[in-house]
């Protein structure tokens, strides 16, 4: 779990210091999207997998 919190710490990092335009803020706001989607999709495997046992 460290690295995902390091990882999110990163993201809001770029975040917050990349340029408000060109290419770079919209990956970094569809790469974040992702690592979301992922986490999400992750802890629902996780729990049902719980649940299961």
């Amino acid at each position: 779990m460290y690295q995902g919190k390091r990882t999110e710490e990163l993201v809001c990092r770029l975040m917050t210091h990349a340029p408000s335009t060109g290419v770079l803020p919209s990956r970094l706001e569809l790469f974040s999207r992702q690592l979301m989607l992922l986490s999400f999709q992750y802890s629902s495997l996780h729990r049902n997998y719980e649940n299961v046992g």
